[in-house]
């Protein structure tokens, strides 16, 4: 029962961040920015973690589906029916970290359609121990095929998942920002 109870929540506001993201409109000709990350990047003032992202992205501290922050990519043409994005989801730790990561693991193929599990690697490095996992399904609305890379943590007493969403076509366009932003992300003890 420890399967379902780690992450519920935190698979419903995936799915659901997904699907509200596919419908913002924003316009931009070009995809993100991955500039030099100390003279064009914005770092938000939060007590419990820090993050930074390109000034021409949009972050949403609203809460929208169980997320802590949505930092959101300009649309890329009026075409376009999806915002790459990072999101932040916390909930109270209930387990270790390994012991998370197999609960995530079990869960991810039976919720998303056409779910495969590309990498899993434990990771030490200046945000702390954490998992880095890298996944591609189906998005029912739009209809589209998706990639995340996501990284896990456990730390004061919660359960971080830092998701960065691309559609797979996209993905490597983006990779080199979507990897700055992960990469900035701190977890303050």
């Amino acid at each position: 029962m420890k399967f379902f109870k780690v992450s519920v929540s935190w698979l419903v506001a995936f799915i659901l961040c997904g699907n509200l993201l596919s419908c913002a409109q924003k316009n931009s000709d070009t995809p993100g920015n991955a500039n030099d990350i100390n003279n064009s990047w914005k770092i938000p003032d939060h007590s419990e973690y820090s993050i930074q992202y390109p000034l021409d992205w949009e972050l949403n501290q609203c809460g929208m589906a169980g997320t802590r922050f949505l930092i959101l990519s300009d649309m890329d043409s009026e075409n376009d029916d999806f915002r790459e994005n990072l999101n932040l989801i916390t909930e109270p730790a209930t387990m270790d970290l390994d012991a998370h990561i197999e609960a995530v693991n079990h869960l991810l193929p039976q919720v998303f359609t056409n779910y495969q599990k590309i990498s899993l690697e434990k990771i030490r490095d200046g945000s702390g121990e954490h998992y880095e996992m890298i996944s591609i399904f189906d998005m029912e609305t739009p209809h589209t095929r998706v990639k995340n890379r996501q990284h896990f943590w456990i730390a004061n007493e919660k359960a971080y998942t830092l998701t960065w969403s691309s559609t797979l076509d996209r993905f490597d366009d983006y990779r080199e920002t979507g990897e700055k932003i992960l990469k900035s992300f701190r977890i303050k003890q």
